[in-house]
């Protein structure tokens, strides 16, 4: 067609190929450039897009440019040239701003790179698969976890929205996170359906969607591929190591994956019946899967909630530490391994590996609220207050919602002198939800002061809820002995020692109870005894201050004054800094009276003040702004 090979000859003679081709070069340079850009900075997600679709409008005005001015020569400007660029400037223009406005809303910048990943609906119909639900979406969490570059709020803090009718943007900004991931999981036999939604909180435009209907037996890679979808969507930076880490599947006996899910559903309630449910469905997952690293560690803090939390002897946490130090050895490179391992050391005293374990799951996990709090619990074993209060504040951020960390931060705010933000702290808790370590600290909260009205109606709502924990029957006995009820105090101290023994429960305060009630025999055989096992566990852990201050204690109630203040001075050294409790513990009356006793409290009232005004020059003392529902 002669038509044709006369526009293909006039485009030779003018260059636009050659135009066309220097403009193509350096757009995609520029483009290339751009990505690099983007990537580095973190620039606005729209603007890729845009630029991009600018520059593939500009070829039109590189082919008019070339069109026109190709030839050898200098060409003018013609009018109907300016035009037809006009008319491809105003189509770039259009074209652009459908684009941009197209996109989903960049994230908030004063958020990052957060998520609050919600419980996912049961849609099975069948309530015995809820356990099954909330176990996927933990899971899925602790995924987001291991991405250093995310920020991800904590399982607990989550769990309170379940059903909940609020939208996101109020989710958004109560948590203070820029995106919420939702969804459903349906299982059916051997084949499971979960579908997911990626959330911009502000906007609530979906980031992004996907819906999966695979085999059971895939679940694992379900989770690891809506993980990297999430931080593809929130734009975060994942390694290497980060991504074998998210990748990797926990076990492959999907029976065993079962059991676990139940046994920590069951764990999580930290009853004492539900904690052996846990233990059974744990051996069991074991059992069919001897390598399955995160049962291990799940029964290692169960293990050690025994010995803890359910005054079983300390033998339970010496279990704690073989099977998470087990779970350890299976997975290197699991967080949550390092955290029960973590936790068993700390319940046996051994502070130094504790804390080595909570920075090694910290390195694995960096979002990983327990481990963090962890470190707090260590700084607060050593006696650093100030440092303990930052590490448990910083927990909070990570758990606004969760209920323990709100009484840790509470407590620290108590030993430090700053009651009104320990009240408010505690109270958050309680509202959050009604644990019983929460109404055991309140309790001492009113003994401080000697509040013993406040402190008596305290531990009886937690007697009525707990009637047989050992350390609720303890607090009562406390009150009770502070009120000069030695009878009252004797039941409580009693049924405590009955449902764990004398040296686990509260056997010195039972003895010292049976002294003043004149039955001086009873109590010396509780005393002697108690005596040699506590001096034996101090002997045995040099790092932990409880043991030589039940020591001091026991020698306090024994009227030997000088061994027992130098037992005092010894955990104080170790990191003891519960001043106000040695003001008001009955046990100790007769030490009151001593001069040596004076000068270790004037002692220890300096540390604490000095540790208060660090606290309030880190600006610990001001009320959180990590969300509007924080005290």
């Amino acid at each position: 067609m002669p038509v044709l090979k006369n526009f293909f000859a006039e485009l030779k003679a003018r260059s636009v190929r050659k135009t066309l081709a220097i403009y193509m070069s350096s757009a995609l340079t520029s483009i290339g450039i751009l990505r690099l850009f983007t990537d580095a900075y973190s620039l606005p997600k729209t603007l890729f897009p845009i630029v991009v679709t600018l520059l593939t409008c500009g070829l039109a005005s590189a082919f008019l440019f070339g069109w026109y001015h190709g030839k050898a020569g200098r060409q003018a400007f013609q009018r109907k040239e300016i035009v037809l660029h006009s008319l491809v400037v105003l189509l770039a223009v259009v074209i652009s701003f459908r684009v941009g406005t197209s996109l989903p809303s960049p994230l908030p910048e004063r958020m990052g790179k957060s998520i609050a990943v919600l419980p996912f609906t049961n849609t099975s119909g069948n309530k015995e698969d809820e356990y099954f639900s909330d176990g996927i979406t933990e899971d899925i969490l602790i995924q987001l976890a291991k991405i250093n570059d995310l920020r991800v709020i904590a399982h607990a803090t989550a769990v309170k929205y379940k059903n909940t009718q609020k939208t996101p943007r109020e989710i958004g900004k109560e948590l203070g996170v820029a995106a919420i991931l939702t969804g459903g999981v349906r299982r059916d036999e051997n084949r499971i359906r979960i579908s997911g939604q990626l959330i911009n909180t502000a906007s609530e435009e979906y980031i992004w969607a996907e819906t999966y209907d695979r085999e059971f037996k895939n679940i694992f890679s379900i989770q690891s591929d809506v993980a990297r979808h999430i931080a593809e969507g929130l734009r975060a930076r994942i390694t290497t190591d980060e991504e074998k880490r998210v990748n990797a599947a926990p076990t492959t006996n999907l029976e065993a994956y079962a059991l676990y899910l139940r046994g920590r559903d069951h764990a999580a309630k930290e009853t004492a019946e539900d904690n052996a449910i846990a233990i059974d469905l744990l051996q069991k997952a074991i059992a069919l899967d001897p390598h399955y690293a995160l049962a291990y560690a799940q029964l290692g803090l169960s293990y050690r909630q025994q010995y803890l939390g359910h005054g079983f002897p300390s033998n339970w946490a010496d279990s704690a530490v073989a099977v998470s130090r087990k779970a350890t050895e299976l997975d290197p490179a699991s967080a949550d391994a390092y955290h029960a391992l973590g936790r068993g050391y700390e319940a046996l005293g051994k502070l130094s590996l504790a804390l080595q374990s909570y920075n090694k799951a910290i390195e694995l996990s960096p979002n990983h609220s327990a481990a963090i709090s962890g470190v707090g619990w260590v700084a607060f074993n050593k006696g650093n207050l100030d440092e303990a209060l930052a590490w448990m504040r910083k927990s909070v951020e990570l758990a606004p919602d969760a209920a323990a960390r709100y009484t840790n931060v509470g407590l620290m705010y108590n030993l430090l002198g700053e009651d009104s933000l320990a009240l408010r702290w505690f109270n958050r808790s309680l509202e959050l939800q009604p644990l019983l370590t929460t109404y055991t600290h309140l309790t001492y909260f009113h003994l401080f002061a000697k509040r013993i009205a406040e402190a008596r109606k305290v531990v009886h709502i937690a007697h009525e809820k707990f009637p047989n924990d050992i350390w609720t029957l303890s607090a009562y006995g406390d009150v009770e002995l502070m009120a000069g009820n030695f009878s009252r105090a004797r039941e409580y101290y009693e049924k405590g020692v009955r449902l764990s023994s004398p040296v686990d429960g509260p056997g010195n305060q039972l003895a010292f109870t049976l002294l003043k009630l004149g039955e001086t025999k009873k109590a010396t055989v509780i005393l002697d005894s108690n005596l040699a096992a506590y001096k034996q566990l101090s002997n045995e852990n040099a790092e932990d201050y409880y043991n030589p201050f039940v020591v001091a204690t026991i020698l306090a109630i024994q009227n030997k004054p000088d061994e027992a203040l130098s037992w005092l001075r010894i955990a104080i050294e170790l990191g003891y800094t519960e001043y106000r409790w040695l003001n008001v513990d009955p046990t100790i009356d007769n030490l009151r009276t001593h001069p040596g006793f004076r000068e270790i409290s004037d002692k220890l009232q300096g540390r604490l003040k000095v540790m208060a005004s660090r606290a309030e020059e880190r600006g610990l003392f001001r009320e959180s702004t990590v969300h509007s529902g924080q005290p």
